[in-house]
C-alpha cells in the first residue's frame, strides 16, 4: 500500500503482489527490476515529466487501496474492539 495509499505514484518492481495490487499503466509503473536504474530513473521521470498521467495514476492507487484493503482493515479493527469490549 505504501505510497498508493497517499496517492503518489511510484514505479515498482514486478512481481505477483504488485501486478495484482498494480494494474500495470492503470494504477502503478511497473519495472522488470527496481535494481535497475535506469529504467527507474526513466520510469520516474516519466511520472515527472506527465503529471496529468502521474496524478490519474496516484488517484486510481489511492482508490484500489481504500477499496481493497481500508474498509476491510476498519471491519476487522471494529470486530477484535467488539471482542475486547465482551460485545460479542
Amino acid at each position: 500500500m505504501d505510497t498508493s495509499s497517499a496517492g503518489a505514484a511510484c514505479p515498482n518492481q514486478v512481481s505477483k503482489k504488485t501486478v495484482d495490487r498494480e494494474k500495470g499503466g492503470i494504477s502503478g509503473v511497473l519495472l522488470e527490476d527496481a535494481r535497475d536504474t535506469e529504467a527507474y530513473t526513466g520510469a520516474l521521470a516519466g511520472l515527472i515529466a506527465d503529471g496529468e498521467r502521474a496524478a490519474a495514476i496516484g488517484q486510481a492507487a489511492k482508490e484500489r487501496v481504500r477499496d481493497r484493503y481500508l474498509g476491510v482493515r476498519h471491519l476487522m479493527q471494529y470486530a477484535e474492539l467488539l471482542e475486547r469490549a465482551g460485545a460479542w
